[in-house]
């Protein structure tokens, strides 16, 4: 069930209007059942990156039933510095390196893993922006905001004082 707006953010072509339908997802299509939904993706996310041990977890219990039990008390989180891992995949794998975190997250890790390609609002993407391999954010074919140091650059559908400007002044 689609409506104009939600299949303009799952980038499904020819849905309009307001009112929600049924439409036939295109040939390969990422989209399909209730694990792909934006709504369900987002509550698996933080709100600014995802977790593939949230959405695992998430799976775990809320689908399956079959919740993950808690972290050990004498086991640290997820530490961001890990000793030369550069993707959540190598930090994962050093993580169930320790004994007490193996046996769990070798149940969590591959749901999660498996919904990694869905952004925290549930939007396909083929890499992480944050690595610096992404490319420029648009929206109807117009480039997104851009800040660099005190000075920035909006386009004209963002204006910051309610006056209409060009994007270069």
């Amino acid at each position: 069930m689609l409506n104009g707006r939600l299949a303009k953010h799952y980038g499904i072509p020819g849905v309009e209007g307001w009112e929600f339908r049924k439409v036939n997802l295109p040939p390969g299509s990422h989209r399909g059942g209730v694990l792909t939904m934006a709504s369900v993706l987002k509550i698996t996310a933080n709100g600014t990156s995802t977790s593939p041990v949230l959405r695992g977890a998430w799976i775990l219990d809320r689908i399956l039933g079959t919740p993950p039990p808690r972290p050990p008390e004498n086991v640290s989180a997820l530490e961001p510095d890990t000793r030369g891992s550069t993707t959540i995949r190598q930090q994962l794998s050093k993580h169930r390196q320790l004994a007490a975190c193996a046996s769990c997250h070798a149940k969590i890790d591959p749901p999660g893993f498996a919904l990694e390609s869905f952004d925290v609002i549930g939007g396909w993407r083929e890499y992480y922006r944050c690595t610096g391999n992404g490319k420029p954010v648009t929206v109807d074919g117009k480039r997104c905001p851009i800040f660099k140091g005190r000075r920035s650059i909006l386009p004209t559908f963002f204006p910051t004082d309610g006056h209409s400007r060009t994007a270069t002044n």
